[in-house]
């Protein structure tokens, strides 16, 4: 019954598509409403799935980058806890002000594989923060020391 129920959405789906569309616009100050009154008493499962979509998406972006399982391009440390993605040539900044992270993962992710090589890698916290400032005192910046 259940392969039965895909298979005819599968076929009408332009059709259920049109009957959503008119429904909406028949209805759409109730079913506003309606989507006002869900996202209040399903905020926690909300917040749950839309943590379990990046999360996703996350280990996405690493397999993409790096493979399977990801890691480290530098050192191969795997543990994703750690691991970032690291602009090759710099402007990470100016990226995340242009777009939010999701945006920029989702991009990656739809690029091939040898494109997005060419602009992004993965790296460890640790890696990422000495290519960091490598790249500081090569520019002329401010040697960070901790005592």
């Amino acid at each position: 019954m259940l392969e039965y129920g895909r298979r005819y959405y599968r076929e009408h789906i332009n059709e259920r598509r049109e009957y959503n569309k008119r429904r909406y616009k028949e209805n759409r100050e109730k079913v506003l409403e309606y989507n006002k009154k869900w996202r209040r008493k399903n905020r926690a499962r909300r917040r749950d799935d839309h943590a379990k979509w990046r999360y996703e998406l996350r280990m996405k972006v690493f397999k993409h980058l790096s493979g399977d399982p990801p890691h480290c391009v530098l050192c191969g440390f795997s543990d994703t806890r750690a691991l970032q993605i690291d602009h090759i040539r710099g402007g990470g900044l100016k990226e995340r002000k242009k777009r939010n992270l999701s945006t920029i993962r989702s991009r990656i992710v739809n690029m091939p594989a040898v494109e997005a090589r060419k602009d992004y890698q993965i790296l460890c916290a640790n890696c990422n923060y000495i290519k960091k400032m490598g790249n500081a005192n090569e520019r002329g910046g401010v040697k960070r020391s901790f005592v």
